[in-house]
């Protein structure tokens, strides 16, 4: 894979001050998990500790959630030869505390990190080619219809080793930035729901990255099982950043969905799946790609 067809030489910029970044990250879970309980306090509210689920459920086709997945894709950008790309993404939605409202509805606050890796499965040795993490803190909660999730949260991006060590290395972009998002969902049915919300760029290293982003989506998931004891599931996200021009993220996703009969937190999602637009990958977001294939996602 010709390297320099992928990614541009740029110029690299310095670290982040590591210990200014950790005590903003501080203060954030601080205030965050005040907000949480002084709103608890007014609101009446029963708290539980380490609730066994977050209130707001991760939408299944969008990118910067807690997902645990492999997949298989073909990889088509609009610059560069097509490839063979493979996807691991390792993730947790953990809730710390929780409970239940007077007026109804439940809320969850906690931690959630993701990793999510690229390789190019068309030659010999499947070199890494990006990596996301991401960490965060999401304050959520969910009624019988209505739901919202507010978090703060961490992306930092890098470049895989042996493509900075190929004969035609790019340069690093150091894509590290700060965010706050927020999303409101509504259930059309106990099995459909629609959801959509905006995202705002804190501090960024890089000025391209701009400041503001919104996001749409839908998903559904029958009641019943549908075939070989799985339920169908469909879902589609679309999700724009200023940096993106008139070029969103369009994943769509469709599939059979096996949950555990002894503990219903547990599934497994076989699905095919569509993207275009600008490329979710970190280090290559400037840049425009369709990709299509499989991909299984595991909830364990």
């Amino acid at each position: 894979m010709p390297v320099h067809l992928l990614i541009p030489n740029r110029l690299e910029t310095p670290m982040p001050d590591f210990t200014r970044a950790a005590a903003s990250w501080l203060s954030g879970a601080v205030l965050l998990t005040s907000t949480a309980f002084s709103a608890t306090a007014t609101a009446g509210v029963g708290t539980d500790g380490m609730p066994d689920e977050p209130a707001f459920a991760a939408p299944l086709a969008a990118t910067i959630e807690a997902h645990n997945y492999i997949s298989w894709v073909h990889y088509k950008p609009e610059q560069g030869e097509n490839i063979g790309l493979g996807m691991v993404a390792v993730g947790m939605d953990f809730p710390f505390v929780g409970g239940t409202l007077n007026n109804g509805g439940r809320w969850t606050f906690g931690l959630f990190a993701d990793f999510q890796a690229e390789f190019d499965m068309d030659q010999n040795n499947q070199p890494l080619l990006n990596q996301d993490y991401f960490v965060g803190f999401p304050l959520s909660w969910q009624g019988e219809q209505w739901g919202a999730r507010f978090r703060l949260f961490h992306q930092s991006s890098h470049l895989g080793d042996e493509l900075l060590l190929s004969e035609n290395p790019p340069e690093r972009e150091n894509l590290s930035y700060e965010a706050a998002d927020f999303l409101v969902s509504y259930n059309v049915m106990p099995t459909w729901r629609i959801y959509g919300g905006g995202t705002w760029i804190l501090r960024k290293q890089w000025d391209a990255l701009h400041n503001l982003g919104s996001q749409i989506g839908t998903e559904w998931i029958s009641q019943k099982t549908v075939a070989l004891g799985a339920h169908a599931v469909v879902s589609g996200d679309v999700r724009w950043f200023e940096a993106f021009s008139d070029d969103p993220q369009r994943r769509a996703l469709a599939g059979l969905r096996w949950v555990s009969q002894n503990n219903s937190q547990r599934s497994a999602t076989v699905a095919m799946t569509l993207f275009e637009g600008a490329v979710p990958f970190g280090q290559f977001f400037n840049y425009r790609a369709t990709f299509y294939g499989m991909q299984v996602f595991f909830r364990l």
